[in-house]
């Protein structure tokens, strides 16, 4: 009796199930990566525009600091100038008691309001410009890392307010004693004291005024480089994670590639002969 050939079982067709499932996973992971890809890139250009926002925002409102200082700073040399002469004035009232020259320091007091008074309302105004930029960077500090409120202008300001304020209390104790009438005498020689005080103080706050100057300026340097490095930080890492989602993407290509392999049709099978 001779023996019917027996077939080969194909090796491919068990496999068909598990390389459906092979091919699904390989397009959705191509899918998923290409989407992230996309999320990625523009999550990458809208946080480096918020910054870039941010930082020159910050700028702005620095860089008119900056010249409302100055203008504050060409104010002091007229007052000064004032200052010495009420000085002066005194000193002689002081030294004669002459009423004629007392009359003549009294005109003198005179002339300082006006122009202290708007060399002070010019200094509120930058004081009030920096510190209001000031407060906008607390605000981006705590919404956006790597921001920080710069301690130098800060510091600036503050010793640049001590001075002026102890220049409105000389200022204001030489305006009060002209209200008196009588600029004689001891009177006299307190007031060429008081102005040779603010005389000397204004000095500090012009050396102060430029001290913020700087602060302000270096604080707006800061900003752009710390807006820089921030950007450059938030680029590579997009950069990473692109190079991570690609290779994956290209992984799940292969994945896809071999999964199509096993469903192939396999080779029909060997007829192996019967032993007679």
């Amino acid at each position: 009796m001779t023996d019917q050939p027996t077939p080969t079982t194909s090796p491919g067709r068990p496999r068909k199930a598990a390389s459906v499932g092979g091919q699904a996973l390989g397009v959705t992971g191509v899918i998923v990566s290409v989407v992230l890809i996309v999320f990625v890139i523009l999550g990458r250009g809208w946080a480096t525009g918020e910054i870039s926002d941010a930082a020159a925002t910050i700028d702005a409102g620095l860089a008119r600091g900056g010249p409302l200082l100055t203008n504050a700073a060409s104010k002091i040399g007229n007052v000064q100038a004032r200052i010495v002469a009420v000085g002066d004035a005194a000193t002689l009232v002081a030294n004669s008691g002459t009423p004629a020259l007392a009359t003549a320091l009294s005109e003198r007091i005179n002339t300082i309001s006006e122009p202290y008074l708007a060399l002070r309302n010019t200094y509120n105004d930058a004081r009030a410009g920096a510190t209001s930029t000031l407060d906008r960077i607390a605000l981006i500090d705590r919404l956006i890392p790597g921001f920080e409120v710069p301690q130098g202008p800060i510091d600036a300001l503050a010793a640049l307010d001590e001075k002026v304020q102890a220049v409105d209390t000389r200022v204001v104790g030489i305006i009060n004693a002209n209200s008196n009438g009588q600029l004689g005498g001891g009177l006299a020689a307190t007031i060429a004291s008081k102005a040779q005080e603010v005389a000397t103080a204004l000095d500090g706050v012009t050396q102060s005024l430029s001290d913020a100057q700087a602060r302000l300026q270096q604080a707006r340097v800061n900003i752009a480089t710390k807006a820089n490095t921030i950007n450059l930080v938030i680029t590579i890492i997009s950069l990473v994670a692109i190079a991570l989602l690609v290779y994956l993407a290209l992984l799940h290509i292969v994945l896809f590639r071999s999964a199509g392999g096993m469903r192939r049709k396999a080779p029909a099978p060997e007829i192996t002969p019967a032993a007679t």
